[in-house]
């Protein structure tokens, strides 16, 4: 028997990935060349949840070689994909796993290592899954048990069970403490579920009943606007819907809650000569906040949406062509050196570059993308183009600022150089006091997210 062309398929996009190519495009073009949708399923989650779990799988497969495990990528890479079969993925025949990853080998690797994969993999089976293998509760107990030897090392043990990086749980550990981290990455672990915004002013209980009659169910979620997918919708399904409606947007829980606060602030404009000057979307792509701007930011002006790269500007093009609000106007363009002249605009919304330790479970490469000194390196960034926002805002003007971060460096540490750098900077508190929030992931069921209200400060005012 040959190698499972899907299987083959699925390995060579983990070897690529582990040699740090973007597993994003790679998948996207594995799922588009599949002709029955139920194999692109398979593929996805072959790859995603090989991604996902590699910490998990490394630290089980070190209990069972012997010698220094390679670190060669197809190796590694074929190992924690069968594991992933045997152990992460309820139907998948354990011997079917086993064989393939040894006609796998042959392909992928040598001939001359088939005995040795098969052997490990077979002293796996017998230790944690002969007794019943198609009980999962039974699984993940013997899986447990593997790893006992670092449960005196919270960090160690709360990254290689729920398979993050070591650094980063320390860094949330003495932050947040134990049991919010353990939250945190489980909740990185689980999949994700479709929310969608409905934009202003259609009626979501409208476009509820229109998607449950399309064969959509959907159900509300906290915000009056969201709406959860009770089932994922594939690809084909999910880009029918936004085409035929055009208030729809895909936007995670949290960020619409975050979204919503921020714009509360525009309050301050109320009343003044700012209200109805153009508003700026710094980074705009993919174009969810864009979108909700145009749709519900009082006033009359223009919502500008910039973008710095072609790739993200044709994708932002895209939503705003959808959209078909002629209050919109996309611009490419560097939020550090703007074609605009300062003073230009009553409210920026600042959306930068960050780590993205929010939004670990849209991305299952990502969390092994990250490096220490990633969160710094973007903070110097943002504390930039926070500085270039505050520029091109009119005095008395609203700095939304925002981040999918979870990292000090990147969202408390750069307001606060702000803050202690300009003397035209003033915070705008809402009711509670509060002048920026920090989301962890979890709450209202999404991501986690940071976000913070400034204003430039009026002329004439100390």
């Amino acid at each position: 028997m040959s190698a499972d062309p899907l299987r083959e398929q699925a390995l060579e996009i983990l070897i690529d990935v582990y040699e740090d190519e973007n597993l994003d495009a790679l998948l996207e073009e594995a799922i588009a060349g599949q002709e029955d949708p139920r194999h692109g399923a398979l593929l996805a989650e072959l790859v995603r949840g090989t991604l996902q779990w590699r910490a998990r799988y490394h630290h089980i497969l070190r209990q069972f070689v012997r010698k220094r495990i390679s670190k060669e990528s197809n190796e590694l890479a074929l190992f924690h994909l069968t594991l992933h079969q045997m152990l992460g993925m309820d139907g998948v025949p354990v011997y079917a796993a086993i064989h393939q990853a040894g006609e796998l080998c042959r392909s992928h690797i040598s001939r001359g290592k088939v005995g040795f994969v098969n052997g490990v993999l077979q002293s796996i089976n017998r230790k944690l899954l002969s007794d019943d293998a198609a009980n999962t509760g039974h699984r993940e107990a013997n899986m447990k048990k593997l790893f006992r030897d670092l449960e005196g090392d919270a960090g160690a043990h709360i990254a290689a069970w729920q398979s993050h990086p070591q650094w980063l749980v320390q860094r949330w550990l003495e932050r947040f403490g134990q049991r919010p981290t353990e939250e945190i990455c489980a909740f990185n672990n689980q999949p994700v579920a479709v929310a969608f915004h409905v934009l202003a002013p259609a009626d979501p209980v409208a476009i509820a009943e229109a998607l449950d009659a399309a064969g959509l169910a959907v159900c509300p979620g906290n915000h009056p606007r969201t709406l959860w997918a009770e089932a994922r919708p594939n690809r084909a399904q999910l880009v029918e819907v936004l085409q035929q409606h055009p208030c729809l947007i895909v936007q995670d829980p949290t960020v619409q809650e975050a979204t919503h606060w921020l714009m509360e602030g525009s309050s301050v404009l109320s009343g003044t000569d700012l209200e109805n000057m153009p508003v700026l979307d710094m980074c705009a792509a993919p174009g969810g906040k864009t979108a909700r701007l145009a749709a519900s930011w009082p006033g009359q002006g223009k919502v500008v949406a910039m973008d710095n790269r072609p790739a993200r500007v044709e994708l932002l093009e895209n939503t705003v062509q959808r959209l078909s609000n002629p209050r919109i106007e996309v611009i490419h363009g560097d939020g550090l050196a703007a074609p605009f002249e300062p003073n230009h605009f009553g409210a920026i919304l600042l959306d930068g570059p960050c780590s993205g330790t929010g939004v670990l479970r849209h991305h299952p490469d990502g969390r092994w993308r990250l490096e220490k000194r990633m969160p710094g390196r973007n903070g110097r960034i943002l504390r930039k183009l926070a500085h270039a926002a505050m520029d091109l805002l009119a005095p008395g003007g609203l700095l939304m600022y925002a981040t999918c971060s979870l990292e000090p460096l990147e969202n408390e540490v750069v307001l606060d150089k702000l803050l202690a750098e300009r003397d035209d900077v003033v915070v705008v508190e809402d009711e509670m006091g509060n002048w920026h929030r920090q989301w962890l992931p979890g709450e209202f069921g999404g991501d986690g997210f940071f976000a913070a209200r400034l204003m430039k400060k009026p002329l004439g005012k100390d």
